[in-house]
Parts: structure tokens; C-alpha cells; sequence
């Protein structure tokens, strides 16, 4: 294959997840449709298979596109002239909206990449932990600014992740008998507890 002077197989690779973003958050059946992704990126179904071996592979690559906006949102909302608390708030808010921006998607990647999870664990993992760093950097400054208890940093951006998490499996699943859950109640009972 002769390979133009403006070449950039990175890039390429990125226009491939977008197209498969755009693509697989519009379908109710999540078959990876490589004619349509390919077609959405403007290149040959042989161009896709260049950058991607198995359909596991471009739904993962999918799931750490979609984490690295994730954490993208978070270190824009850390980079705000707000309080770590309005912080926090404002980062559960925008947490909401990307997963309902992303709902379709966010279904399919959950049934699709449970049975090749095994085999990209340890990239998952450390996309886990840099959206955790970033969040722990809004709760040290909490901290700092003594608006939050001297937890470790970590552990309460694990329990506000896991939190969210409730909101965002709301969202996928729309559970018609447990009514949701609005952010602002969530994060005041974060914030405060269940105690009166």
C-alpha cells in the first residue's frame, strides 16, 4: 500500500472511534455494523480491519474513548473558579447529561464487552484510575479549603463515582418502578448523609 505524505495512521484510528461512536450510539441491535462505520468515516470496510483486528477490539477502543471524555469533563470542571463543592455538583450534573448523550452506546458497550473483559482489564483499569486521579484533585482541594472531611481523596471519588453510577444504570435501564434519582437530591445526600 503506498501511503500518501499526510498519512497519520493515529488519526485514522481516531476517525474510525468516532465514526463507531456516532454509528453505535443510533442502533437498538449492537452488532458492530462495519460497512456503516467505515462508510460514516469515509473509508473502504479493508481500511477498518487495517486498524482493528475483532469487533471487541473497536468497542473497547469505543470504551476508552468515551472514559477519556469522561475524564476530559472532569478536568474542565476542575479548571473552574468554583468551589470543590459547586465542583462536584456541577461534575454529577455533567455526568448525567453525558450519559444520557450517550445512552444507546453505553447499553450496547455493556452487553457487547462483558465477555472480552478479561482480555482488556488492565487497559480498563488504568482508564479507571486516571478518572479517578483527576476527580481526587477536586476533593484534595475540598480538603484544602476544608469543605470536605480529611477522608482520603480516593475513597470519596470512588464513592461519588459509584454513586453516579447509579444514575447512569437509571438511565440505561429505565427501571419503571424506582423512580430516579435527581442529581441535586443525590449529591446533597453525599454531601450531608441520610441523617436529618
Amino acid at each position: 500500500m503506498v501511503k500518501s505524505k499526510n498519512w497519520d495512521p493515529e488519526a485514522k484510528k481516531r476517525l474510525l472511534i468516532e465514526a463507531a461512536i456516532k454509528v453505535l450510539n443510533k442502533k437498538e441491535y449492537f452488532q458492530a455494523p462495519v460497512d456503516e462505520i467505515a462508510k460514516c468515516a469515509g473509508v473502504a470496510k479493508g481500511t477498518f480491519y487495517l486498524y482493528f483486528k475483532s469487533k471487541e477490539e473497536i468497542y473497547f477502543s469505543v470504551l476508552f474513548a468515551l472514559m477519556d471524555k469522561m475524564k476530559a469533563l472532569i478536568d474542565g470542571v476542575r479548571k473552574t473558579e468554583v468551589s470543590a463543592t459547586k465542583q462536584m455538583a456541577r461534575l454529577l450534573e455533567k455526568t448525567v447529561g453525558f450519559t444520557s448523550d450517550y445512552r444507546q452506546l453505553f447499553n450496547a458497550l455493556r452487553s457487547e464487552t462483558r465477555p472480552f473483559k478479561d482480555k482488556f482489564h488492565h487497559q480498563l483499569q488504568k482508564k479507571i484510575l486516571e478518572m479517578n486521579q483527576a476527580m481526587s484533585e477536586i476533593v484534595k482541594n475540598g480538603i484544602k479549603s476544608n469543605e470536605f472531611k480529611d477522608y482520603p481523596p480516593e475513597l470519596i471519588s470512588g464513592v461519588f463515582f459509584s454513586s453516579a453510577t447509579l444514575i447512569f444504570h437509571q438511565q440505561i435501564e429505565h427501571h419503571k418502578d424506582f423512580p430516579p434519582i435527581p442529581p441535586a437530591m443525590l449529591f446533597e445526600i453525599l454531601l450531608k448523609g441520610f441523617g436529618k
